[in-house]
């Protein structure tokens, strides 16, 4: 017998996510604020997580002496996910990364964006369909 999943708090979530990688973050002296708010709820979907984790690794592994912020907004059955370093070292290397997950992204009916390629600012946007229901 199958249970329905739960939805869970996308904050929740990523910090979840993201908690395999502090230790690389302090190591190269970065801070992660995650200011999700708490009332942006999703059915945690393995696509979706799997993205998102690949971003917040990809992000995190590249960041020196830096402050990444996580930011999401939901705009009616769409959720946008943005993670922002504010000292990119390595935004060609971040933007290499993300590439490999847009396919995957579009066949979840999202997409995948890379802004400030080569400029002291990187932001990664990944806007994926609000999922009600699991994979």
């Amino acid at each position: 017998m199958f249970e329905t999943p739960k939805p869970e708090s996308l904050q929740q979530l990523v910090s979840r996510l993201a908690l395999p990688f502090y230790s690389t973050a302090i190591h190269n002296r970065t801070r992660l604020v995650n200011v999700i708010a708490p009332g942006i709820m999703i059915v945690p979907h393995e696509g979706v997580t799997a993205i998102i984790s690949h971003l917040l690794s990809t992000v995190i592994t590249q960041a020196r002496d830096s402050y990444i912020t996580i930011t999401a907004e939901q705009f009616g059955d769409v959720v946008t996910l943005e993670v922002q370093d504010n000292s990119s070292y390595n935004s060609y290397a971040v933007a290499c990364r993300v590439e490999q997950y847009r396919g995957l992204a579009q066949t979840l009916g999202g997409n995948l964006g890379i802004n400030g390629c080569g400029k002291k600012v990187t932001t990664v946007t990944f806007s994926f369909p609000f999922i009600t229901t699991a994979a």
